[in-house]
Parts: structure tokens; sequence; C-alpha cells
């Protein structure tokens, strides 16, 4: 998921990316985020999802990790 414009997230966000997630995970996928604004990245550190949501530093990277 390209966050590139997402600037601000609050909790409602936050339960969106959770449940896409969980949706992934139990189809056998998985989730990744790039492009993580300052703020969402905050959100993400101080619920420690930072360490659930590996973050990138761009949609091609999030790809080209496998």
């Amino acid at each position: 998921m390209n966050l590139k414009n997402t600037a601000f997230m609050d909790s409602s966000g936050l339960g969106a990316l959770i449940g896409c997630l969980k949706a992934a995970r139990q189809a056998g996928g998985d989730l990744r985020i790039a492009a993580v604004q300052p703020q969402v990245k905050m959100v993400l550190q101080l619920t420690s999802m930072d360490k659930v949501l590996t973050a990138y530093g761009t949609a091609e990277e999030a790809f080209s990790n496998d």
C-alpha cells in the first residue's frame, strides 16, 4: 500500500490497515506499506505496529524485497 499521499492517520485509519493486514494474511499473503509520511510513522511507532508492518521507502522497494 503506497501511503505517499497520506499525511494524517488516526485510529480509524490504523484499524483499516490492520483489517487489510489480517485479510491479506488469511489469504496467504502479506501487506506491505511504502512511502510512509512522518505523522503516519509516528502513529505506527506509538502503537508498535511498525514492528508488524515493515515500511519501505517506495512501492518499488516493497515489491522487490521478497
